[in-house]
C-alpha cells in the first residue's frame, strides 16, 4: 500500500498518464495500486471535476478506458455510473 504523497503522485500520474494517451504507462501504474488504491484513483477527481476515464474518453483513448475499467470491481462499475 502506498501513503500520503507517494498516492497522491500516483494519481497524478495515472490522470497524466490517460490524458496523454499514455496506455504502457496507465496499466503499469494500475499494477502497482492495491485494489484500495485503484478505487481512490478511480473516483478521485481533478480541479475540473474530471476522473481518469473522464479525461482517457475526452481525449478518445478508449483502450486506456478499458484498462482502467478492466482493473476495477464490479460494484466500481456500478459506481461510475453518479459521477
Amino acid at each position: 500500500m502506498q501513503h500520503g504523497n507517494v498516492l497522491i503522485d500516483l494519481i497524478v500520474a495515472v490522470h497524466y498518464a490517460a490524458k496523454q494517451g499514455d496506455k504502457g504507462s496507465v496499466k503499469t501504474l494500475l499494477e502497482s495500486l492495491t485494489p484500495e488504491e485503484r478505487s481512490q484513483l478511480l473516483f478521485k477527481q481533478d480541479r475540473e471535476g474530471n476522473t481518469v476515464l473522464h479525461l482517457a474518453a475526452r481525449e478518445g483513448h478508449t483502450e486506456k478506458m478499458k484498462i482502467v475499467l478492466d482493473n476495477i470491481t464490479p460494484e466500481q462499475h456500478l459506481q461510475l455510473r453518479s459521477i
